[in-house]
C-alpha cells in the first residue's frame, strides 16, 4: 500500500511538472523571426518602373481649431452638480460643446415630445426613457441604462 501511494505521489509530481513545462510554452509569445534577405543575381535585365497611382486618398492634415460639436444635454436637475463638474474636461478631450438643459424628467419629457433638439437625455427616472422608446423618439430606438 505505502509502495503504491509513493509511486501515485511520484506519478503526480512528474505529470504536474510537465503541465508546467508545457503549458509555459504554450504561453510563451513566439520570438520573432528574422528572415534575411537574400540577392539573386537577375539573369534579365530589370527597367524602372513608375508606381501606380493610389486609390486612397492621402491622409490630410486635420486643422487644430476646429469647431466645436454642439451636444444639447437633457438632464434631470439633481445631476447638475455632477454634470458641470465634468463639463469643461469633456469638451476639451472631446473639441465639444455641451449645452444643458436642467430640469424634472416629467417638464424634459413634453419638450422632447414636441421636437426640442436632444442629444443625450439622462433622467434619474426610468420610465420616462421608457416612454420615449414607446413614442419611438430613440435614435435607433436604442436607449442605455448607466444604473
Amino acid at each position: 500500500m505505502k509502495r503504491k501511494l509513493t509511486l501515485l505521489l511520484v506519478l503526480l509530481i512528474v505529470a504536474s511538472s510537465s503541465l508546467a513545462v508545457l503549458s509555459y510554452n504554450l504561453w510563451k509569445p513566439p520570438a520573432e523571426e528574422v528572415v534575411s534577405p537574400t540577392v539573386m543575381p537577375s539573369l534579365t535585365p530589370t527597367t524602372p518602373t513608375t508606381p501606380e497611382p493610389s486609390l486612397t486618398p492621402a491622409p490630410t492634415e486635420q486643422p487644430t481649431n476646429r469647431t466645436p460639436t454642439e451636444l444639447r444635454v437633457f438632464a434631470g436637475a439633481g445631476l447638475m452638480h455632477v454634470l458641470e463638474k465634468h463639463q469643461e474636461r469633456f469638451e476639451g478631450e472631446n473639441n465639444a460643446r455641451v449645452i444643458f438643459n436642467f430640469a424634472s424628467a416629467d417638464r424634459l419629457y413634453p419638450q422632447i415630445y414636441s421636437g426640442s433638439p436632444c442629444d443625450v437625455f439622462i433622467s434619474p427616472d426610468f420610465k420616462w426613457t421608457k416612454k420615449l422608446k414607446a413614442d419611438g423618439l430613440l435614435d435607433n430606438d436604442q436607449y442605455w441604462n448607466f444604473t
